[in-house]
């Protein structure tokens, strides 16, 4: 839905926290398959934002350190954590 309404966005994908607690694995997306399927905490964005606890926006992919490329298309990023909330 995310990559189908918004008409720049080329790949939208979801990583879950690994049963280890350290590793995120991919779960659903929309775009190209991708090489990095697990991705420890504290590498790339992704693994930043798991292990922080924050939202990363990125305007130039190019000019970030340690930055894992999943795709040739993409400029920018924006990285959300979630978490599931129990309910009582």
């Amino acid at each position: 839905m995310l990559r189908d309404g918004v008409a720049h966005y080329d790949w939208v994908r979801f990583y879950v926290v690994a049963e280890s607690k350290r590793d995120l694995v991919l779960g659903p997306f929309a775009g190209e398959p991708t090489e990095h399927v697990r991705i420890p905490f504290g590498k790339g964005m992704c693994g930043q934002t798991a292990e922080r606890e924050e939202t990363f926006i990125v305007q130039d992919v190019s000019q970030e350190t340690g930055y894992l490329s999943c795709s040739l298309k993409v400029q920018s990023e924006i990285v959300v954590p979630f978490s599931k909330v129990a309910r009582s």
